[in-house]
C-alpha cells in the first residue's frame, strides 16, 4: 500500500480526485465522453506525475479522464505534452513545469489546509 493511500495525504488524494472529476462534470477531458458519476472508470489524471509533490494537488495539473484516455495519454508522453499545452496554454504549462521541479515536502497542517480548501470547493460545486 502506498504511503499516500493512508493518513492525511490519502484523505487529500481522495478529496482532490473527487473535486477534479466533479469540476470536469464527469466528462472525459480528452475524448468528451460522459461518464457515470463516481464511476471507477473515470480518473483524476495528472499532467505531471503524482510523484512531483509540488504539483500533486495543483488543480491545473489534473483533469478528469476515462480509463482508456488516461492510459493512452500516460503511455504517449509527447502527445500528453501537446494535449496539455493545448488545454492549458503554453504559459500556464511552462509555469506548471517550473513549479514541478521545486523540492516540496508538505507539513501536516498544510495537508489539512488543502483538505479544507478542496472540501470548500466541492461544496461550492454542489451548491452548498
Amino acid at each position: 500500500m502506498s504511503l499516500y493511500q493512508k493518513g492525511k495525504k490519502g484523505k487529500l488524494d481522495k478529496i482532490f480526485s473527487l473535486y477534479i472529476r466533479t469540476r470536469d462534470k464527469w466528462v472525459c477531458q480528452r475524448c468528451g465522453k460522459q461518464q457515470k458519476e463516481k464511476s471507477t472508470g473515470y480518473h483524476c489524471a495528472h499532467i505531471l506525475g503524482r510523484t512531483k509533490q509540488s504539483v500533486r494537488w495543483n488543480e491545473f495539473n489534473a483533469f478528469g479522464m476515462c480509463y482508456g484516455c488516461h492510459l493512452y495519454i500516460d503511455t504517449h508522453p509527447t502527445e500528453k505534452t501537446v494535449w496539455a499545452i493545448d488545454k492549458l496554454g503554453k504559459q500556464e504549462y511552462d509555469e506548471l513545469c517550473s513549479i514541478s521541479i521545486q523540492n516540496v515536502k508538505f507539513r501536516d497542517w498544510e495537508v489539512e489546509d488543502l483538505i479544507k480548501y478542496y472540501k470548500e470547493k466541492m461544496e461550492k460545486l454542489n451548491g452548498k
